[in-house]
């Protein structure tokens, strides 16, 4: 009886034993055949590239780290398979506002093409990559443009017109807060004694910071204008005279200061009796208590100087040869000759002197100064 109670309990362990054992073949061999399905399994690292999304469009998006570390595990054959272009690390910033923040990477973000099978994720190396958030704006900048070189003698530069004279710049607030003007490349005026027109150039590289952009795509142009030196001159004194009529009247001064201003080789043309101090009649009847003065330039008369016609002693000779005086064909061409005077228009005549025909169109240009500028009547 002692030996049948003393057999059982031993039946029951090997039945336990055998069935763990039995139990650990079938998962052992479950595995072996899982990883003789997969191959077998290699571990590489990869520096994968990062991305984001989600940020507002108005938004500068910085950060110092652009690669993470992504440990990946699997058959060997789809390893040999797989590159790092392949790979990369999506990171969602829809949620951040402007500002700084540290942003978590988890092995979701990791995205591998569906088509590997046997690859998992084993860590990513740093867990967290700090984000800058920066907010874009716009701002209009003055356009500076300079000039080098000299005018040529008694020329100078007077100003540098841009059109249009500001532009609009669109980028990180941190860096447009510093930007205040634009220069544009230098204009050459050595020796210029007219306008200069150009398109304005900058150079970007020195003036544009990388993530700014010109906004502007219109062709901005320059015009650099060059005038002549003013000379002042003093002319004396001078006696008004009234001009279309004839008072009595006593008015003082009696005599006038004239200075006059211009270009400086249109001033030194002048001469001073070409020039009349007059006191224009007042428009009503009665005499106001001052009198206005103005002046009137009494230019020389221009001496002409008519064009050369080479044709014409020729064509009076053959004329002469070809008829005799009193002959119906000399009356012809005395006729003919004179009704080519008759329309021969004046304007062919050209001044002799072309400087006092420069002057007489540039009169205009000559600034007189009369001190004072109004008589006071004495009554």
């Amino acid at each position: 009886m002692r030996a049948s109670e003393e057999s059982t309990p031993k039946a029951y362990l090997r039945a336990v034993s055998l069935l763990l054992a039995l139990i650990l073949w079938v998962v052992f061999s479950g595995r072996m055949a899982e990883e003789d399905k997969k191959g077998t399994r290699v571990t590489r690292v990869f520096r994968v590239s990062l991305a984001h999304f989600g940020q507002p469009s108005a938004m500068e998006i910085t950060s110092d780290v652009n690669e993470v570390f992504v440990s990946l595990s699997g058959s060997e054959k789809e390893m040999r398979q797989l590159s790092r272009n392949m790979l990369i690390v999506k990171l969602d910033l829809s949620q951040y506002e402007s500002g700084s923040h540290q942003v978590p990477i988890h092995n979701e973000n990791v995205e591998i093409p569906e088509s590997f099978k046997t690859i998992e994720i084993e860590y990513v190396q740093p867990r967290a990559i700090r984000y800058n958030l920066e907010l874009k704006i716009r701002k209009k900048l003055p356009i500076i443009v300079r000039s080098k070189g000299k005018p040529a003698e008694n020329y100078e530069l007077k100003e540098i017109e841009v059109n249009p004279s500001q532009v609009t710049v669109y980028g990180p607030k941190s860096e447009i807060d510093d930007l205040h003007f634009l220069i544009g490349e230098s204009v050459l005026i050595q020796d210029a004694d007219s306008n200069i027109t150009g398109r304005v150039s900058f150079d970007y590289d020195k003036q544009f910071p990388a993530n700014t952009t010109l906004e502007e795509t219109a062709t901005i142009e320059y015009k650099v204008i060059i005038k002549e030196k003013l000379l002042k001159k003093t002319f004396g004194s001078y006696k008004p005279v009234f001009d279309g009529w004839k008072p009595e009247l006593k008015f003082k001064p009696r005599k006038v200061k004239v200075q006059v201003e211009g270009p400086i080789t249109l001033v030194q043309l002048l001469n001073r009796d070409w020039l009349e101090i007059t006191i224009p009649k007042p428009e009503s009847e009665e005499v106001p208590e001052t009198l206005p003065l103005t002046f009137k330039w009494k230019l020389p008369e221009p001496v002409m100087q008519a064009p050369a016609d080479s044709g014409s002693s020729e064509t009076a000779s053959q004329d002469s040869k070809k008829s005799q005086p009193g002959s119906k064909p000399e009356a012809q061409a005395v006729q003919s000759e004179q009704k080519t005077n008759e329309t021969k228009p004046d304007s062919f005549a050209r001044e002799a002197d072309p400087e006092m025909a420069r002057l007489r169109k540039a009169i205009g240009q000559i600034n007189v100064i009369l001190n004072p500028a109004e008589l006071e009547v004495r009554k």
